[in-house]
């Protein structure tokens, strides 16, 4: 992984769609792929408004 994303992604602890996007455009990725790392570095991942995170450990 580049060292300057996982910098990125470790400044927050929860990331957005439109985050993802705009780190994908910005490091000439694939959105996915973000989403895979950002999941990985074991960060939230919020998909769409209702604030539904991905995280296993969330309790629900």
């Amino acid at each position: 992984m580049n060292p300057e994303l996982e910098k990125r992604i470790a400044e927050k602890d929860d990331w957005t769609f439109p985050e993802c996007v705009g780190l994908a455009s910005e490091f000439s990725m694939k959105t996915r792929a973000v989403i895979a790392y950002v999941v990985i570095q074991g960060k939230n991942y919020i998909d769409g408004p209702q604030e539904t995170k991905t995280r296993k450990d969330t309790g629900d």
